[in-house]
């Protein structure tokens, strides 16, 4: 329900649709997720941390929340939080790599090269994220873990 109030403009009634549903499922990740996000888009970036971190505590096993968590770290430059986040998922390098080469077209060479060194630090063999990391920030390829 609150989705869709929010899909029809409806943000307060969306807001108090997801209070409400805390208040009475305290425990369901996907409501966490939900006021994570939320929070993330308002720009809320501490809430919304403690909501990601909620809905991976209630949902370990699954890597939406831990993903999207991992992504926002990024974004603010906590890559040892990201890394940890990460570090075990199979193929998010690729999915990385590809984050950083889509901020590199959109000349945002900060975030593309926040997501090349989260990369390489969880699998340094990687000669051409490397490199591409080297053309972005040389001082952040140098400091990145060596193979």
């Amino acid at each position: 329900l609150c989705a869709l109030q929010e899909q029809l403009g409806d943000g307060r009634a969306a807001e108090q649709t997801l209070a409400a549903g805390l208040r009475h499922c305290p425990a369901s990740p996907g409501l966490h997720l939900m006021r994570a996000r939320r929070y993330h888009k308002s720009g809320a970036i501490e809430q919304s941390i403690a909501d990601y971190q909620e809905c991976i505590r209630l949902r370990p096993t699954e890597a939406e929340a831990a993903i999207e968590l991992a992504y926002l770290y990024i974004n603010l430059g906590r890559f040892d939080e990201a890394v940890r986040l990460l570090g075990d998922l199979p193929g998010i390098t690729g999915e990385l790599n590809t984050w950083s080469y889509w901020r590199r077209s959109r000349d945002e060479t900060a975030l593309a090269a926040h997501a090349a060194r989260v990369s390489l630090a969880i699998d340094p063999s990687q000669t051409a994220v490397r490199e591409a990391l080297t053309a972005l920030d040389p001082a952040a390829a140098s400091a990145a873990p060596q193979r």
